[in-house]
């Protein structure tokens, strides 16, 4: 699963994606959220992945995401 989220850790909302303010954003790539499986039909899981980014011309305090579950 992906999830895309502002600088503050909250997930995106439209008004965000259409604002040409956004500079900065992050994208959660859920590593239990594949939907692969192995040859002996297990499903594939590995980490997940968080990216930030930043195209703004001054440095972007980025807060973690919170868990499911805290």
């Amino acid at each position: 699963d992906i999830a895309w989220l502002r600088p503050d850790g909250r997930s995106m909302s439209h008004a965000d994606w259409i604002s040409p303010l956004t500079r900065a954003f992050a994208v959660l790539l859920g590593g239990d959220a594949t939907g692969l499986s192995d040859w002996r039909g297990q499903p594939i899981v590995g980490e997940s992945l968080l990216v930030l980014l930043n195209a703004d011309e001054v440095p972007v305090r980025f807060s973690l995401p919170c868990r499911e579950g805290g």
